[in-house]
């Protein structure tokens, strides 16, 4: 659901990004007059989205671009729609070209994927029996069997994700069966052209494809979908409302309303609460003192070694405090900006546990914060070569290149 993702700042600018420009494409085709200001926004915004959300930017690419399509298509606004995809491509291409390497981190065909991760990871549904019915039907190559199994496992996708959005969805599909084969197409409002590529994408990427190198990130397309999936919603819930209501029966109208609230409290609700429930993480206070010191003496281009694995929490505050890089933080945010931590991981590896002095003199930095735990006699002598202790307390010490 789009609430899960409300304590990831990415995610929810994401979502920032993708309603603003849907809005201003709403805007700009009620009046007629002057397309090219919000239509050139819209592309400001999108082609810049990249650089904050992957996920975001890519299906505001598409969105926008099937947007284009078709009001040089419907409007015959070739022009504009040529114009628009140029000013957006200007912003677009360079921001993806320098935040990614399509060959580290590119969509690998697995169509059914998160299908068997959902139905079979012990942290999921953990149905023993969906993975052996899956090897088998595989084994014995029974595309019916597959096709059974894989089709209840969509349902469960479908319905658990969507949940009272499942009417969004129904509404499209009314749409496409009274609209399609006549010509009524032209009074489906414009900003349609711009959802539905999103939805449709965002519901179906995750179902044929995984990422290379973070596999499950594919999800994080899902919650662009379900956010944009509320508008048809409402307005299937408004057509429904209207017709119950016409019909004279306006306590049954009301009633559907209040149920499709009750039906979506339920999740929120939980949602809330496992948010407020969550620990939060604490620094202790010698350990800000170690901070405040590297940000208040170390020079502002000094690079910083820390043993991360000695660390409770992720060391990320270090450089966020102290406003000095770390030699290495974390090998997972490494891994998400396409930087390979192995050889780092070896170093520190060899430094914090083998103590190998050439690999201290190799890498050089010029400051070593190490926790209590790790300050043992020995590894005090080895430092003492090339380091001097220049700061300490309970929570550990700092020592500077000599």
């Amino acid at each position: 659901q789009p609430f899960d993702q409300l304590t990831n700042p990415y995610t929810v600018l994401g979502f920032v990004f993708i309603l603003t420009a849907g809005f201003l494409l709403s805007q700009t085709f009620k009046n007629n007059k002057n397309l090219y200001p919000g239509l050139f926004l819209s592309a400001l915004v999108l082609g810049g989205a990249y650089g904050f959300k992957s996920f975001a930017g890519i299906l505001g690419a598409a969105g926008f671009l099937v947007f284009l399509l078709i009001i040089s298509v419907r409007r015959k606004k070739r022009l504009a729609a040529i114009l628009g995809g140029l000013f957006f491509l200007i912003f677009f291409i360079p921001t993806f070209f320098l935040i990614s390497d399509p060959k580290k981190t590119s969509l690998n065909w697995a169509p059914g994927w998160l299908l068997s991760q959902m139905m079979t990871a012990t942290d999921k549904l953990n149905i023993s029996s969906y993975a052996q019915l899956e090897s088998f039907y595989t084994a014995s190559a029974s595309s019916k069997g597959l096709f059974k199994i894989r089709s209840q496992a969509f349902l469960i996708y479908i319905l658990g994700n969507l949940g009272v959005r499942i009417f969004g969805l129904v509404y499209y599909l009314m749409l496409g069966w009274s609209f399609i084969p006549s010509r009524k197409m032209k009074e489906l409002p414009l900003v349609h052209a711009y959802i539905l590529p999103i939805v449709g994408l965002g519901l179906g990427i995750p179902l044929l494809f995984n990422l290379k190198g973070s596999p499950y990130n594919i999800i994080q397309f899902t919650p662009y979908a379900l956010l944009l999936l509320v508008f048809p919603t409402v307005l299937m819930v408004s057509v429904l409302f209207r017709k119950i209501k016409n019909r004279h029966h306006p306590f049954i109208a009301v009633s559907m309303i209040l149920a499709f609230v009750l039906m979506a409290i339920p999740v929120n609700l939980r949602n809330t609460l496992e948010k407020l429930s969550k620990s939060y993480d604490a620094l202790s206070y010698s350990e800000l003192e170690a901070v405040a010191y590297l940000r208040r003496s170390a020079d502002r281009n000094a690079v910083v070694l820390v043993d991360y694995r000695s660390f409770v929490h992720q060391p990320m505050y270090i450089p966020a405090l102290a406003k000095r890089r770390l030699y290495l933080a974390d090998e997972g945010f490494a891994l998400q900006t396409l930087q390979d931590p192995s050889e780092r991981k070896r170093q520190i590896a060899e430094i914090f546990t083998d103590q190998n002095s050439e690999t201290l003199h190799t890498i050089g930095v010029a400051y070593i914060y190490a926790h209590r735990q790790v300050l043992t006699e020995t590894f005090l002598k080895y430092l003492s070569r090339d380091y001097a202790k220049v700061f300490e307390n309970s929570s550990g010490a700092i020592f500077k290149k000599i």
